[in-house]
């Protein structure tokens, strides 16, 4: 589905099934990415302060560059798993013929 991590390709290279089917197709798996990486990162801070107390002690601009680089770091590594997600997501409940949008076809 990727040309490069963050390089999708246009169209399956086995089926020609498009990638895009329409204009701003990945913003719904953008989302999904921001929502599991705040899933993941909220239980981590706070287990972080609650199972090591010395993190207490880091003076709060590191502790503010620290979480504020995983929380573009996390989303940044989960995006490809989305954009595989949402369009797996989409194929399974709305399926469509490959070449063809999904908007061109009669139902």
């Amino acid at each position: 589905m990727f040309r490069h991590r963050f390089k999708v390709l246009d169209a399956c290279p086995v089926c020609r099934l498009s990638y895009w089917p329409e204009s701003g197709y990945y913003v719904g798996a953008m989302n999904l990415a921001f929502i599991v990486s705040f899933i993941l990162v909220t239980p981590i801070f706070v287990a972080s302060f609650i199972f090591f107390p010395p993190l207490a002690l880091i003076p709060a601009w590191k502790m503010a560059v620290m979480w504020s680089a995983g929380g573009v770091l996390l989303p940044l590594a989960v995006m490809p798993y989305s954009y595989g997600l949402w369009l797996g997501l989409d194929f399974w409940l709305n399926p469509w013929e490959a070449g063809k949008p999904p908007e061109l076809l009669s139902r």
